[in-house]
């Protein structure tokens, strides 16, 4: 059975040397299940510590905004520049900030 991540306020990175011994970082739910991890190796930790964060931090803070006809969206940047946005509009803000976590953590697998 597929284990449910609830609370992704808990996530953390954690930094390993790969086989050419170059930095790499994985993202760890509270629960211990790997939402994510580097796709490449990095020799500057300042530079894997830089993206590690970033998708730390818009994973726990999804941008929550109010849409033209007062509706909750969602939408996650990077760099200021709008990398993913809701599909749907929601009637309060927890639901949308719900799914933004949602969407998040399954395009993450």
């Amino acid at each position: 059975m597929k284990k449910k991540i609830n609370n992704l306020r808990d996530i953390k990175f954690q930094t390993f040397p790969d086989k050419r011994s170059q930095k790499r970082f994985r993202v760890v739910a509270g629960n211990g299940k790997i939402l994510a991890k580097s796709a490449k190796g990095y020799d500057d930790i300042i530079e894997l510590v830089d993206v590690a964060n970033w998708l730390v931090e818009t994973l726990r803070v999804p941008n929550i905004y109010q849409d033209k006809v007062n509706a909750y969206r969602w939408r996650v940047k990077m760099n200021e520049e709008v990398v993913i946005v809701s599909a749907r509009s929601f009637s309060n803000r927890s639901d949308a900030k719900l799914n933004a976590w949602l969407v998040l953590e399954s395009t993450l697998k």
